[in-house]
């Protein structure tokens, strides 16, 4: 598993990034992220997403 972290300021403006993909095979994997936003002049921003990715390769 594969954890992700971040933060960032700019002028009184915030944000907050955790996530984590987990493999499932060479070319699969699901992830999710929450991100919480906050900025000066709007009300906090919240979200959540989940996915699946597959890689898809062709030999030609």
């Amino acid at each position: 598993m594969i954890y992700k972290v971040q933060y960032q300021t700019l002028e009184d403006d915030t944000t907050f990034n955790l996530g984590f993909d987990y493999p499932l095979g060479d070319n699969t994997k699901v992830f999710a992220w929450y991100s919480e936003i906050e900025k000066e002049n709007n009300p906090d921003n919240k979200f959540l997403a989940l996915g699946f990715e597959h890689k898809l390769s062709y030999q030609f």
